[in-house]
């Protein structure tokens, strides 16, 4: 989606159930996107910070897109939308060099001037308590709703995991009736 906000693309070809599947509004997407340069002050917390706020999850070493690792002044993430992981170097608080490297070998292959950071979920949660809520009210009405198990203990299971404050990973298609705001992916489309 940060490609075709950037008209970095011509042609967009997706199945019917791609297309139709809701995501993230293109201005919450241009909101998260943070551009970071060579040179650049800002603090490796600010990074981890906004890495966390577009849904990126926290690992030892980044095996896949939507990680991110940080050992000493050494920050690795990898963008759904590049085809390589980054790695930023920090001195202090100002970013040193930005890289590309090969996940199995972890050796730089490119060095950048700058790199987008963008999303990389289709479902963003600032406020847990507040999903919370939602989901506990769709858990009542499956309540009353006896033919609905399933649904029912999905809604319990979430409801207890957001008041816990853990961060957990849902199914798009079921969380996505919580999220006020989204698009079908096609409105996007210019």
């Amino acid at each position: 989606m940060s490609r075709i906000l950037k008209h970095d693309c011509d042609v967009v070809v997706a199945c019917m159930d791609a297309a139709l599947q809701y995501t993230i509004p293109p201005n919450e997407l241009e909101g998260r996107m943070i551009e970071l340069k060579k040179g650049q002050t800002v603090s490796l917390e600010q990074v981890v910070q906004s890495l966390v706020r577009c849904g990126y999850v926290r690992a030892e070493q980044i095996d896949g897109t939507g990680q991110f690792a940080v050992r000493g002044g050494i920050l690795d993430f990898f963008t759904p939308d590049a085809p390589y992981p980054v790695r930023i170097e920090f001195w202090g608080d100002e970013i040193d060099t930005i890289g590309l490297f090969d996940l199995e070998s972890q050796r730089r292959t490119e060095t950048v001037d700058a790199i987008m950071l963008a999303p990389s979920v289709e479902v963003l949660v600032d406020n847990p308590s507040e999903l919370a809520d939602k989901i506990e009210k769709a858990r009542l009405f499956f309540e009353r709703k006896k033919q609905l198990p399933r649904q029912k203990k999905f809604c319990k299971w979430n409801v207890t995991n957001c008041e816990m404050d853990v961060i957990f990973i849902v199914q798009i298609n079921t969380s996505q009736c919580f999220m006020i705001g989204q698009q079908p992916c096609w409105i996007i489309f210019p």
